[in-house]
Formats: C-alpha cells, sequence, structure tokens
C-alpha cells in the first residue's frame, strides 16, 4: 500500500491549497444600522511542512486572498503564517488530517469607488479539519473545511478594529518527498 509512507519523519510537504467562497452576511454596526452584503473570496496559500515526527509536520503557509463584496469594497490580505499539521495513520490511500495555524497579516481594503484605501494589519489564526487522498507515492489531493479568524487593528488609526472569523471548504495538492 502507498498510504502509508509519505508522512513519515523526515520527509518535507510542498504544496498549495486553493479556496472559493460566496457568502451573503448580515452586518450591524454599533451605531444600530444593519445592511446585508454578498461576498466572493479566492484564497491561494503555499506552503512548505517538514515531518518532525511520523505524521505529524510543521511548516511556513503564506496566503494571499481577495475578497469582493457586491457593489462595495475590495480587500486583498497577505499572511504569513507557520503552522502544523497531523495526518491520522491509516493503512490506505486516504488520511484524514487535522492542522492549525498563527501568524501575521496584513490588508488593503479599497473603498467602493476607488477614492480611499484602508490598511490594517495584526493576527491571523486558523484551524483545519480534512483528508489527503494520496494518488501515488509523492502527491495527494486534500479536501478540507477551514475556520480563518482575524483580528487586525487600522494602520492609520489604532482604535479602529477589524474582527473576522470565516468559515470555509478549499482543495490543495501537496507534493512529499
Amino acid at each position: 500500500s502507498v498510504g502509508y509512507a509519505q508522512t513519515d519523519k523526515g520527509d518535507w510537504m510542498v504544496g498549495t491549497d486553493f479556496g472559493l467562497s460566496y457568502e451573503t452576511s448580515k452586518v450591524t454596526t454599533k451605531v444600530g444600522n444593519e445592511t446585508s452584503q454578498t461576498t466572493n473570496t479566492f484564497k491561494v496559500a503555499p506552503k512548505l511542512d517538514y515531518f518532525v515526527i511520523n505524521n505529524l509536520s510543521i511548516g511556513l503557509g503564506l496566503e494571499y486572498k481577495n475578497t469582493k463584496v457586491k457593489d462595495g469594497d475590495t480587500t486583498n490580505t497577505f499572511a504569513v503564517v507557520p503552522q502544523v499539521h497531523y495526518f491520522f495513520p491509516l493503512d490506505t490511500n486516504f488520511k484524514p488530517f487535522l492542522g492549525a495555524r498563527v501568524g501575521y497579516g496584513y490588508s488593503s481594503t479599497e473603498v467602493a469607488g476607488g477614492n480611499n484605501k484602508t490598511k490594517a494589519d495584526g493576527l491571523v489564526v486558523g484551524g483545519r479539519a480534512g483528508v489527503a487522498y494520496f494518488v501515488n507515492n509523492g502527491a495527494a489531493v486534500t479536501g478540507y473545511l477551514d475556520y480563518d479568524h482575524q483580528n487586525f487593528k487600522n494602520k492609520d488609526n489604532k482604535d479602529i478594529t477589524f474582527k473576522k472569523g470565516t468559515f470555509g471548504v478549499g482543495i490543495g495538492v501537496a507534493i512529499f518527498f
């Protein structure tokens, strides 16, 4: 079976995740206004991990996310996130996994109409659960559910904070060597 050799101590994993999402949400401001908005998001996240023990990897991920609110703002977010993944040791081509990450993020939001930009940075935290399907001895396709949380402060006015939590679904590819 090829399902158990790829996540051994000393192995490397390089890959990327892709996410597309669509959400509709209600936003209520502190002054009591309520609005509805539709959001489309595209995310790509290359990563490099090293297996410190069998089935447990640590590594570094880079993330880029583009979020567009219909008839509204566009936000580009970049993040650098150390991460950890655990692959459950099953003697099969399918391996469930859990992952966590925490790091630094930066965002730039272009306000609808294009005449104003807001910049913010801060903490990025996330977790995921999924399954890797090993198509051969060195490559896998992954599917996962994840949660991302951002806690950012405005670069120009530190009294303005942005907190956002997002559940998502994604796919990825990984090469093991």
